[in-house]
């Protein structure tokens, strides 16, 4: 049986915001993050596999003067050099073999 009170869910999240935001460097992202969300740009997070990024792009979208736009996280993992560059950026019809219509990219 679980017994939660408000007491118990307010220290739980107490320790939770801690534990993530115990290491200096948390601050610095967090600093980071703060200060790209105010500003309305497009952002590109690099990191390893499993790091947060993106959670990080959440926070930063949640925060930013586009909150009320959809959230579109790409993952550029999959995508080879070319495909990367016509997801972000898009292309113009016959711009490559197969390119019969103009594509808007994420930017």
């Amino acid at each position: 049986m679980k017994l939660h009170s408000p007491y118990i869910n307010h220290l739980q999240e107490s320790i939770m915001h801690e534990f993530i935001l115990g290491a200096e460097v948390m601050y610095s992202i967090m600093r980071t993050v703060n200060q790209v969300a105010k500003h309305d740009v497009n952002v590109l997070i690099t990191g390893e596999s499993g790091t947060g990024k993106e959670l990080v792009a959440k926070i930063i979208h949640l925060q930013s003067p586009r909150a009320e736009n959809p959230f579109v996280p790409v993952n550029s993992g999959i995508l080879s050099g070319l495909m990367f560059e016509d997801k972000l950026f898009g292309h113009e019809k016959g711009a490559f073999t197969g390119a019969i219509c103009q594509e808007k990219g994420c930017f």
